[in-house]
């Protein structure tokens, strides 16, 4: 089974290369923050849909789905930022 994690780096439809910064489950989906590699201003936040033989990833452009999924992000990144900070 193909896995998605941190610091990976995705190339999508777009022709685009996009890190992997942070993943999440949120009500039984996966889901990614995505950072372009060559533009950092450029960003996407995707669900993560796996098939038996690949993945998958559709942009996250419902505002509701944002709304709820953009304070775990948050809170997420400040776990991650913390665990690093304590590494040093």
């Amino acid at each position: 089974m193909l896995e998605v994690k941190n610091n990976d780096i995705l190339k999508l439809s777009d022709g685009k290369k996009y890190i992997v910064c942070c993943s999440l489950d949120y009500q039984n989906c996966k889901y990614l923050y995505l950072l372009d590699e060559e533009d950092t201003k450029n960003f996407k936040f995707c669900l993560l849909i796996k098939n038996e033989e690949d993945l998958e990833l559709e942009d996250v452009e419902d505002q509701e789905t944002l709304d709820k999924i953009l304070p775990l992000f948050s809170k997420k990144a400040q776990e991650l930022l913390k665990e690093v900070t304590e590494q040093n």
